[in-house]
């Protein structure tokens, strides 16, 4: 076993490039891309004034404090991937920004599987960093399913949830089969789908080539795809059989797998609240609308033109729903502030004797 488990590491870094990678660097983490024993250099980046923000206590590894500074609550952004990067430059200087990322990044087994407890498991660490209301929420994929139950848990304890941000993400309980154009153009209450304007290209020519070009690459590849998904399902099994780190090639089959049946085991329930839906062109309008219907506080949707589940996380796509990201942050924030002097005069014009 020993002997075959060595064939196996060598093959991996010796040939790595015949395993059709296709995971985000940036799921190791902004500082420690070594392991865990980097959190010492991750606390240390992460001082800062914001008053929302207590950076001055430990807290543990999924959570990142990309802009601690600012006067405002801050965002708590879940598995962003590539847009961990780039997001703090479209949401202002004194906007603080709190990342979450993905549980097995260094190779280790993943603890919690189930979306319910992912979410009870981040919204720990989230209290340490921010213990009062509100909150603002935000995800992208499987990240922004988590977010929505992260929200339904602080519903559910009496906490204000200002606003739910989810990007492109599959709902709940979906399995991958999707009804036709046609039983999804006579379902009821769909929501309305506003279309981004790109700036970047002409789209017509733009989407006409880029799907002759996935067509062409998916035939290409769909074959060799079933057989490397296989064998690294099988490396991925020998590897926690023998209770050893993943190496880099199969962290991302490995964390897929685990979204994927949280999601088909996810009973979601109505949010009494609000949400804001992106979603790639690509992307069945069959997930807004089962989505929409669980938002009883309405959704709003936007599609990102020209883009797939992989693109949209891209810079030159998520420039413009950061900037969408942007505006709702803001009038939440007004909102929010709005209320709260609203609350604080009515209390003040209570006299002592009624109090």
């Amino acid at each position: 076993m020993n002997r075959i488990f060595g064939a196996f590491c060598r093959f991996l870094h010796e040939f790595p490039c015949c395993l059709s990678l296709t995971i985000h660097p940036c799921w190791l983490g902004r500082v420690d891309t070594t392991g865990l024993d980097g959190m010492q250099t991750n606390r240390e980046a992460i001082r800062g004034d914001s008053p929302y923000m207590d950076t001055h206590r430990e807290f543990e590894p999924n959570l990142q404090l990309i802009r601690p500074n600012g006067p405002k609550p801050p965002l708590f952004w879940i598995h962003g991937d590539e847009s961990d990067d780039y997001l703090p430059n479209y949401l202002g200087l004194d906007q603080p920004l709190a990342i979450f990322k993905h549980q097995g990044r260094h190779g280790e087994p993943a603890v919690q599987t189930r979306v319910e407890t992912i979410a009870a498991h981040y919204l720990s660490q989230l209290r340490i960093v921010q213990e009062e209301e509100p909150y603002f929420l935000g995800g992208y994929s499987f990240g922004g399913t988590v977010a929505f139950e992260m929200a339904q848990q602080l519903q559910a304890k009496g906490e204000k949830v200002a606003l739910l941000f989810i990007i492109d993400s599959l709902s709940p309980g979906t399995d991958l089969k999707h009804p036709s154009p046609e039983e999804i153009a006579s379902s009821e209450n769909q929501p309305a789908i506003l279309r981004f304007r790109n700036a970047f290209f002409p789209l017509k020519a733009y989407e006409t080539a880029k799907s002759i070009a996935l067509e062409v690459r998916n035939k290409l590849e769909d074959r060799s795809v079933r057989v490397t998904k296989t064998f690294k399902g099988m490396l991925i099994e020998t590897y926690l059989a023998m209770g050893k780190r993943l190496p880099f090639p199969l962290r991302n089959q490995y964390i897929l797998k685990i979204y994927y049946e949280a999601i088909a085991r996810y009973v979601a329930k109505p949010y009494a609240g609000h949400a804001i839906y992106i979603k790639s062109s690509e992307r069945s309008p069959y997930h807004a609308l089962r989505w929409s219907r669980l938002m009883q506080g309405g959704m709003e949707v936007y599609e990102v033109p020209a883009c797939n589940h992989m693109d949209i996380i891209k810079e030159n796509y998520g420039a413009l729903w950061a900037a969408k990201l942007r505006i709702c942050l803001m009038q939440s924030q007004e909102q929010t502030h709005a209320q709260l002097l609203g609350s604080t005069n009515e209390n003040s014009r209570v006299s002592p004797s009624a109090r």
